[in-house]
């Protein structure tokens, strides 16, 4: 059985985002993919049959995600990793887990909706203030 290390899948995570950086046509990609899934199955196969409990799941897990792993080898603008926006609801999750700060479920879903917001303006690279303000509107006059 073939287990592949840490240093083949480097290896592969490199060749594959430099593929996707050059400029192919929809059926060269098409290509590309069916060998990459022809090759994902053989890995699938050799996890599936391992004694070990572990790599077996791990198989199924692979099994599983087959389908959308190669989404980004197909659209250039598609990220490798996909979890880009896992990553910017991150804190979300955090402070949605640690309930402490938020004293209501109205208050937790209030910060989340703001942090929401505040990350798909730094996503797009947008002023946050500016954004917040047209957001909110403009601040009310004062008394004095």
């Amino acid at each position: 059985m073939v287990v592949y290390g840490t240093s083949k899948s480097k290896t592969l995570s490199k060749k594959l985002r430099r593929w996707t950086l050059e400029d192919h046509s929809t059926q060269s990609r098409k290509a590309y993919i069916t060998r990459l899934q022809n090759w994902l199955k053989r890995l699938i196969s050799n996890y599936r049959e391992s004694t070990n409990e572990l790599m077996q799941k791990f198989g199924t897990t692979l099994e599983n995600a087959a389908s959308e792993m190669f989404t980004f080898v197909m659209y250039s603008h598609v990220h490798s990793t996909t979890n880009l926006c896992e990553q910017s609801i991150r804190k979300m999750i955090g402070h949605r887990n640690s309930r402490i700060q938020l004293k209501s479920d109205r208050g937790a879903e209030n910060f989340c909706i703001m942090l929401s917001c505040v990350e798909t303006w730094k996503l797009r690279k947008l002023n946050v203030w500016d954004e917040l303000c047209r957001v909110i509107g403009p601040a009310p006059a004062s008394d004095n």
